[in-house]
């Protein structure tokens, strides 16, 4: 399954949701954005050191995010496809995102 493909999945699943649809003005961008705000969240929140309003925006997707996942033709963790993953297409120039986009089997 592309990166795309995935991007595609998660942000039909979650653009009904007003918080998550402000995030960005791409799935890319929203996709990564949601994803940040969860890796940080589940790394303070070790520490202790997050408020309440991002605790209530961060359990408001976490549960949504791992089942979105869980549910992928094949299972994948969240935080591999935001760590190695989704930097791929969001981290690239464009040029090079079109012409991998165009090139790509159908």
């Amino acid at each position: 399954m592309s990166i795309e493909a995935i991007v595609e999945i998660v942000d039909a699943e979650l653009i009904e949701d007003k918080e998550y649809s402000a995030m960005g003005d791409t799935p890319e961008g929203r996709v990564k954005k949601l994803l940040s705000k969860l890796d940080v969240w589940r790394n303070e929140n070790r520490k202790s050191k997050i408020s309440v309003s991002f605790k209530q925006l961060s359990h408001k997707f976490m549960g949504q995010v791992e089942k979105i996942f869980k549910n992928l033709p094949k299972s994948l963790e969240w935080r591999s496809f935001y760590n190695n993953d989704i930097p791929l297409i969001t981290d690239i120039c464009e040029e090079i995102h079109q012409i991998s986009v165009e090139n790509q089997p159908k």
